[in-house]
């Protein structure tokens, strides 16, 4: 492909394809970027993360679990570890990143414990992915980390829709979000004006920043009760968002 990226599964394939291995040169016996997203971050914090956020939530372990953005598969091979029964259906806007998760994960998708989709740029895609499965209603857990700080508020809604379409009353959807309102957001939202005002208009890595409130108001509305996880607040908005039951009527 070209390096001028046309819709935001483009810019991503760009990435994987073209920036990440120009990154990776500065790696080269390989020892620590391994795969696409290794660059930020290390095994230490990703497991940390996973015992503060995902462990207290996922008793018992989940059955079913939908998991937005997977990059590399950094999560998807922790909850497939720590959750012996769980089943995952990954979808990302990406194809050559769920080429790269297909190849980490090969073993997952040999044994039908993890299923890949594209997400195509029309707003109820998810949800109906969800229904062909015939998971609607019955889904224990949606996920996302560090993926829906790209996404701007007018498209992650429909994200959450689904997710609330999907999951059962008293599932769980695990997401971090750009917060601005925080000391680190606030600080990455000022360095990154220089960056980006001349890209008004194109696709690029930029974060779309929210804030609890936000959060909050809007997922109470699509019938979730919303608990935020402030120990893990620094430029991101950690949540948990469980699903109420349907009101009759």
């Amino acid at each position: 492909m070209t390096e001028r990226a046309d819709d935001y599964g483009q810019y991503w394939d760009l990435y994987v394809r073209s920036i990440f291995p120009q990154i990776r040169a500065h790696d080269p016996a390989g020892e620590r970027l391994a795969w696409p997203g290794d660059e930020w971050g290390t095994p230490e914090i990703w497991e940390r993360i996973y015992q503060m956020v995902f462990a207290p939530e996922l008793e018992p372990p989940p059955a079913r679990a939908i998991e937005i953005g997977p990059g590399a598969g950094k999560y998807t091979g922790m909850v497939l570890d720590h959750c012996p029964t769980a089943e995952i259906l990954a979808v990302d806007v990406s194809p050559a990143y769920l080429a790269v998760l297909e190849e980490r994960m090969a073993p997952a998708m040999a044994a039908g414990r993890l299923a890949t989709a594209q997400l195509l740029p029309e707003w109820d895609h998810l949800a109906r992915l969800v229904a062909e499965r015939g998971w609607r209603g019955s889904v224990d857990l949606v996920f996302s980390i560090d993926a829906m700080v790209h996404v701007d508020l007018q498209y992650l809604v429909a994200y959450w829709m689904a997710a609330a379409d999907a999951l059962r009353p008293g599932g769980k959807m695990i997401m971090s979000v750009a917060d601005a309102t925080s000391p680190h957001g606030f600080e990455k939202l000022m360095a990154d004006v220089p960056t980006y005002f001349a890209t008004q208009g194109k696709i690029t890595s930029k974060f779309e920043w929210l804030c609890p409130p936000m959060v909050a108001h809007v997922l109470n509305r699509l019938g979730f009760d919303v608990r935020f996880l402030p120990k893990l607040a620094g430029r991101d908005c950690w949540f948990v968002a469980t699903r109420r039951p349907p009101q009759a009527g």
